[in-house]
Order: structure tokens, then C-alpha cells, then sequence
């Protein structure tokens, strides 16, 4: 019954994490993903010990920084707690993405593990197939589909795109070449990932490129090997050679200087390591950057955020959430291969994290929970 209970919610988690919608609490309107209802479901059965309640070790780090950014806001200078609020329940829905899917995939970890890739793979596949239609049917710059934001849609294709990578190496019999029907799916991913404008996001596709020939360079027949980065390789450059603003994205931080969006990002970065400098411990008081200097766009960068907001204590235990399963995959590499392959995921949110905020990025921590499930099995 358990069993199948976490196949079920599982497989619906992966057709509800591209849809969103926007809850309003004390006048302040929060977007969410509607898996997020589902998690909250979920949260429910382990109250009533349907599931039973167990959390991975990684957690620690992200529950003292939940502890620690109160301390923050008392050391703050007349902060906005209503602000604190809506930043604290982003985050910690988005932690919520770490609890209960390390809950529901901890046993039976590669029977739940390939059924969720599927239906996921099958709805990334339906919402890429759409930013397509929309930009050489519609002609929309940059689309994203369901998503109001090109990073986080290429984050999510990318994260699809990991996926695929899995289920090919959790095959008992690696020998099984890649099917016509696989390249077609990554070539729409891929194709999404670009017509999305996202500089930052076609990290993504490159790093699971790599990751897929360091796990398939044995296994996968020359000629298969070729057509298949032929084949994206090919879907890539015609795509940035037909799409000039693509190609002026890529290159404005170097033709536009200060004017681009890099060196805006500069100035900004400016700031936060300004603002930082008053209160280095603590930092200004965590959701209160934006309050304070209304920048309307924020830092973009995962973090200085936090370490302007919650100051240096702030950002260790931060960093040390996203990080320690990279690590935890590392050193079991040799027991649980398949979990590198979602640390190399986390990674490049790692990179993305840079010129962008991914804290609230559901499939960051969905990744820290898979990891953990695969190297901490029941």
C-alpha cells in the first residue's frame, strides 16, 4: 500500500512541478508550484504516520540556518517581518521538495526512481515541445512555456535532460544503445533550453553532455556515441546561427560593458558587499535586501544574498546544505554511481546559482533528496 501510495504521489509531483499559481498570505502574493499542495498532502501522511517520518543528515545544515535567520532579523535595523515571512515560506516550501521525496523514494529507491523519470521526462517533453511551438509559430522572444522565467524553465529542462542520463545508466545491462525515440525527446529539450535565451542555463545541457560520456564511453557503440552528440551538437549551432538575439546575448557582457546585464549584476554585487560589510555576522536581516534598496530585480546571486542577508553564519550553513551531497556522492561513488549524476545536476545549479537565485529552485532540492535516497537507502 506504501508502496504504491509513493509511486502515485511521485508520478503526480512530476506532472505538477512545471504549473504554477500564486497564494496570497497577509496581502503578500507568493508563487508556488501546484506540487506544492501535494507536498503539503504528503507532509499530512507522515503526521499520521502513514509514511514514516525520517529526514537525510543533510538537513542539519538547512535547519540551523532556519534557526539562525531569526537571529538575523533581531540583530536587524527595524526589519520587514512581513517580508521575512514570504521569503521564509519560499524557502522552506522548496526545502519541503528535499523531505518528502527522500521519504517516499528511501526504499525500492530504482522501481520509484525510473517511474518518476518517465512521467517527468513525458511532461518536460510536452512543455519544451510548447516554448518550441511558441517561438516559431508564435514568435515569442524567448518563451518558457507554463514558466514566467526562462532560468528557471532551462533549469528544469536541464534537470529532465539529467533524467534521461539516469535511466540509461541504472540499467542493469548498459549495452542497450540509445533509441531514436531518446534522441528525439533530448533534441526538444535542448531546442527549449535555446529558444529560452538563458545564458546561464545552457550550462545544463553541456555538463550532462559530459556526465553522459563519462558514464556511457564504454558502453555505447562509436557510431551511436557520434550521431548522438551530432545530432544535438548540430540541433545547437543551427539554432544560434538562425537566431542573431540569441548570439547577441551570449556576447553583450563583452560589447555592451557596464551597460549589460553582467555589469549591472557588478553594481549590484557592489552594494550587497557594501551592505555586508556593516553587518559581516548577521548580515542586514534576512528579506530585507530588496526592502531596503529596491532594486526591483534583486542580487542575482544565490550567495551574496545570503551572505548580505543572514550575514557569514548565514551563508555557511547555506552552503554547506547544497554542497555536502556532492560531496556524500563522491565518496559513494563506488557503491551508487547513478548519484553523481544528480550531484553533477546540483552543481551546475551550483553555477547557475552565481548570476541568478536558486534557493527556491524545486528541482535543487529534489536533488538533494534523490541523492540521499540512493546513498542512504532504508
Amino acid at each position: 500500500m506504501r508502496k504504491k501510495a509513493s509511486i502515485a504521489i511521485l508520478s503526480i509531483l512530476a506532472l505538477t512541478l512545471p504549473f504554477r499559481t500564486l497564494l496570497t498570505l497577509q496581502g503578500t502574493s507568493v508563487k508556488v508550484s501546484i506540487g506544492d499542495f501535494i507536498i503539503a498532502a504528503s507532509f499530512s501522511l507522515v503526521l499520521v504516520s502513514f509514511f514514516r517520518p525520517v529526514v537525510p543528515r543533510y538537513v542539519i545544515y538547512i535547519l540551523g540556518l532556519f534557526v539562525w535567520i531569526p537571529v538575523s532579523l533581531f540583530f536587524a535595523d527595524d526589519p520587514d517581518l512581513i517580508a521575512a515571512l514570504s521569503e521564509f515560506i519560499k524557502l522552506a516550501g522548496s526545502v519541503a521538495w528535499l523531505i518528502i521525496p527522500y521519504i517516499l523514494l528511501k526504499s525500492n529507491t530504482k522501481q520509484k526512481m525510473a517511474i518518476f523519470s518517465v512521467v517527468s521526462i513525458a511532461t518536460a517533453s510536452g512543455v519544451a515541445f510548447h516554448s518550441i511551438f511558441q517561438r516559431f509559430i508564435l514568435f515569442q522572444s524567448r518563451p518558457d512555456s507554463v514558466f514566467v522565467n526562462s532560468n528557471l524553465f532551462s533549469a528544469y529542462l536541464s534537470f529532465n535532460l539529467f533524467l534521461l542520463v539516469y535511466i540509461y545508466c541504472s540499467k542493469e545491462e548498459h549495452r542497450i544503445q540509445p533509441g531514436v525515440f531518446q534522441m528525439i525527446v533530448a533534441s526538444t529539450l535542448i531546442t527549449a533550453i535555446l529558444v529560452s535565451g538563458s545564458r546561464s542555463g545552457l550550462a545544463g545541457p553541456v555538463i550532462c553532455a559530459v556526465v553522459f560520456y563519462f558514464y556511457a564511453r564504454n558502453s555505447i557503440n562509436k557510431t551511436a556515441r557520434v550521431t548522438i552528440y551530432a545530432l544535438t551538437g548540430g540541433i545547437s549551432i543551427v539554432y544560434i546561427i538562425l537566431n542573431p538575439a540569441l548570439v547577441e546575448r551570449l556576447i553583450e557582457p563583452i560589447t555592451s560593458g557596464g551597460e549589460s546585464g553582467l555589469g549591472k549584476r557588478q553594481r549590484l554585487w557592489t552594494l550587497g558587499i557594501d551592505a555586508w560589510l556593516e553587518e559581516s555576522i548577521t548580515g542586514i536581516g534576512y528579506g530585507q535586501f530588496e526592502q531596503r534598496f529596491t532594486t526591483e530585480i534583486g542580487l542575482h546571486n544565490t550567495y551574496l544574498i545570503y551572505l548580505v542577508e543572514t550575514g557569514i553564519v548565514g551563508l555557511v550553513l547555506f552552503a554547506s546544505e547544497v554542497i555536502s551531497p556532492v560531496i556524500g556522492s563522491v565518496r559513494h561513488y563506488s557503491k551508487e554511481p547513478t548519484a553523481f549524476i544528480f550531484a553533477a545536476y546540483i552543481t551546475f545549479l551550483l553555477i547557475h546559482g552565481i548570476f541568478h537565485g536558486v534557493d527556491n529552485y524545486r528541482t535543487l532540492w529534489f536533488s538533494i533528496g534523490i541523492v540521499a535516497a540512493i546513498v542512504i537507502p532504508e
